[in-house]
């Protein structure tokens, strides 16, 4: 039977973010609440970390759930992601940039299928962060953009970024940042670059005031199951 508490949180944060995209942090979830809010037409999930994330994607391989990595991704762990992630937010490197397309290649490379067209994001350090990975600045974020010009296997659908913990004007301008970044790339090399990630539990409907198109929200819909 289904949570309905855990099913109307999930549809409170929907209602509030509008047309945006809803990716639910599924960290902290158990395979039955994912089950649950899949169930109910919830089938957009976030993990970011590849070891805790494979178990999920199997048990639940008869939904068709669409998986979001959303946190730092290591080169060594890109053929699986490749393999089950239908877009990749957390590009944060030329590195992994690579990677990420020799892996996407691969698929299919056997029957001679031409590969794996892989979906992903640029995470910009929009707050300037040490502590934060990503592209530092515009200049970065064109560079990869013109090394994905010639790449077979990767699409780029926009930027992503994630703001500092810290007083609301400070996340506000980070978003603002993002947005606009986005916004003067996609005019300036005149290609398409539909999606913003930005915005969590405590921020997600700030980000969508600035912009965002899609939310990673998990703790104000998942509460971890007590043991």
């Amino acid at each position: 039977m289904a949570s309905s508490t855990l099913i109307e949180r999930a549809l409170s944060v929907k209602k509030e973010i509008g047309k945006a995209r809803l990716v639910i942090v599924s960290k902290n979830a158990s395979i039955e609440q994912i089950r649950e809010l899949a169930g109910a037409g919830f089938v957009e999930f976030g993990e970011n970390r590849m070891q805790s994330a494979l178990p999920k994607i199997t048990a639940l391989s008869d939904f068709n759930i669409s998986w979001h990595f959303i946190g730092h991704l290591q080169t060594n762990k890109v053929k699986e992601a490749v393999k089950h992630f239908s877009l990749i937010h957390s590009v944060d490197s030329l590195k992994l940039l690579r990677e990420i397309n020799k892996r996407a290649g691969e698929i299919g490379k056997r029957t001679g299928e031409i590969g794996k067209i892989q979906e992903i994001l640029l995470q910009v350090n929009a707050s300037g962060e040490e502590t934060k990975g990503g592209f530092a600045n515009k200049e970065e974020v064109m560079g990869a953009i013109a090394e994905i010009a010639n790449m077979k296997n990767v699409k780029l659908l926009g930027l992503m970024s994630i703001a500092p913990d810290i007083e609301a004007e400070k996340t506000r301008e980070c978003f603002m940042k993002l947005r606009n970044m986005r916004n003067e790339i996609a005019g300036e090399l005149k290609i398409f670059l539909p999606e913003l990630s930005m915005g969590m539990t405590n921020d997600y409907l700030m980000a969508v005031q600035e912009g965002a198109t899609i939310v990673r929200v998990g703790r104000k819909i998942i509460e971890p199951e007590r043991t």
